[in-house]
């Protein structure tokens, strides 16, 4: 309140003081040439003086007088012209009042709308104690889950994947120590919105494994958790994401989520420092890296970096191997989550400084992939424009613009003789575990790469046949998952399950 009153009777009075100049000014008073004329009277009278006291000569005296004669004439002169000074009209005087009385509101005006008043200083210590009670008053992991608001309507699954979820729960169910069903289980789960459901499946899996359980395991316990309680870092989720990085201190998607953390209660300075590190730790086409980069500009700002600047963005460039990947993705999210921003890179490339043929093979190859087939002619015209005169580059990119380049590794390489004269020798239980290697090599890859449909049904045929129907019917939702949008493939998936004694 004291503030107020010093800042108004420190207003007021230069305000007073201003107006009062501005109004003094229309009142009129004495004209410059009126002035002048009283100065030189004053001197003809000195003059007078100093010949009557006899220190100035008579005939100097007579040039004094002729001189200043001369100047009141002149003043004289100038009073009576048209340019003589007056005195300011009084309303001009009041507008000038009326400009400032109306600054000052205008001022007030502003600042109460985008200044804060009334608010108080900001020490160092009371922001940090502000930030510990924020910290310390963080919501439970129920009460965060409880006053998440509702999730917008979504797409219904499809009756087959709420029977196959239904089967993997009843699996899950029946062995609950089966890491791989659990496994599947919380990734499916969060995947339909299932949060809660998710974490808690994954906290189970974690149990199973023990003490084996990984930072990624635990990581991804965090995530689920903060997903479940609407982005909110709680308790629980510092929890699992501090036992990730214990046992893997360079983590990035954990130490992503604890520099949130930080932001989210009032401490921007450590949110900056550990983002920052994050930003320059990870690879380029980290999920997380997208956000860092919009978000540490504010967050630089606040923890007092004005100066900051961004690292350059090193976006990865699509490679042959990206696009056989893509061709082994059905699902075009897929094979766009995978493709697209290394294109893009690939293609400011081409188009700044050239490549040699494989560039643009892939370029073309990748394009056509992700359905823009204009946009793969007009990269094929350049090219057949660039290699005009090099037969072999000619063939390479004529190839990929045809779909005959890259070829994508459809089948899983077939066993040399070698291995089939091993495998002649081997006990049954010998030849079982080499069995067992090559389908479980055969489903790691479906996981992370995905493949064709026939791949798919194999996988899941195979695993029948070694007695896992967990992992069967895991891989079966995995597999009808992939094959959303390919109804030919869904339907070869789905024989292959049914002979192997799967249901769909």
């Amino acid at each position: 309140m004291l503030f107020w009153i010093i800042a108004c009777a420190l207003v007021a009075l230069i305000a007073a003081l201003f107006a009062l100049a501005v109004l003094r000014r229309g009142r009129g008073g004495v004209s410059a040439g009126a002035y002048d004329m009283q100065v030189y009277r004053d001197q003809l009278r000195e003059v007078e003086r100093d010949i009557e006291r006899g220190v100035l000569p008579v005939e100097q005296a007579k040039q004094v007088r002729l001189e200043i004669s001369r100047k009141m004439l002149e003043a004289d002169r100038m009073a009576q012209g048209p340019a003589a000074d007056g005195p300011a009209p009084i309303w001009a005087g009041w507008v000038g009042v009326a400009c400032v009385l109306g600054t000052l509101l205008a001022a007030f005006g502003l600042y109460s709308v985008l200044g804060a008043p009334g608010y108080g200083d900001q020490p160092i210590a009371a922001r940090y104690a502000f930030a510990d009670k924020l910290y310390a008053n963080r919501p439970t992991q129920e009460e965060a889950e409880a006053a998440r608001p509702a999730a917008p309507s979504r797409a219904a699954p499809q009756p087959e994947m709420i029977s196959l979820m239904k089967q993997l729960r009843e699996a899950v169910a029946r062995k609950p120590g089966d890491v791989q069903g659990l496994t599947l289980l919380a990734q499916y789960e969060m995947r339909l919105g299932n949060y809660v459901a998710g974490h808690r499946a994954q906290s189970k899996l974690i149990a199973a494994k023990g003490d084996t359980a990984t930072a990624q395991d635990y990581t991804d316990l965090g995530e689920y958790l903060t997903v479940a309680a609407n982005d909110i870092i709680t308790r629980d989720a510092e929890a699992a994401f501090a036992k990730a990085l214990d046992r893997d201190p360079d983590d990035e998607r954990a130490r992503y989520y604890i520099g949130l953390m930080m932001a989210q209660n009032g401490r921007p300075d450590r949110a900056f420092q550990i983002w920052d590190q994050v930003l320059r730790n990870s690879a380029p086409d980290a999920q997380w890296v997208p956000v860092i980069r919009e978000n540490i500009p504010t967050l630089a700002w606040l923890a007092g970096q004005g100066n900051y600047t961004l690292p350059p963005s090193t976006a990865k460039v699509v490679t042959v191997n990206d696009v056989m990947r893509a061709m082994r993705a059905p699902m075009p999210q897929a094979r766009e989550a995978i493709l697209r921003d290394g294109l893009e890179t690939l293609g400011q490339r081409l188009g700044a400084q050239g490549g040699p043929p494989q560039d643009w093979a892939v370029m073309i190859a990748g394009t056509q992939l992700l359905g823009e087939t204009d946009r793969a002619t007009g990269i094929y015209g350049e090219a057949q424009v660039v290699f005009s005169t090099q037969a072999d580059a000619l063939a390479l990119v004529q190839a990929a613009y045809e779909g005959r380049w890259p070829v994508a590794d459809s089948t899983a390489p077939a066993p040399d003789q070698a291995q089939i004269d091993a495998a002649a020798d081997m006990t049954p239980q010998d030849r079982d575990a080499m069995i067992r290697g090559m389908v479980d090599g055969l489903v790691d890859r479906l996981r992370s790469d995905g493949g064709s449909p026939e791949e798919w049904g194999r996988a899941v045929a195979s695993l029948a046949t070694l007695g896992d129907s967990t992992q069967a019917t895991a891989l079966l939702i995995q597999g009808r998952a992939a094959l959303a949008e390919d109804a030919t493939g869904l339907a070869t998936l789905n024989a292959a399950a049914t002979a192997a004694g799967i249901t769909p």
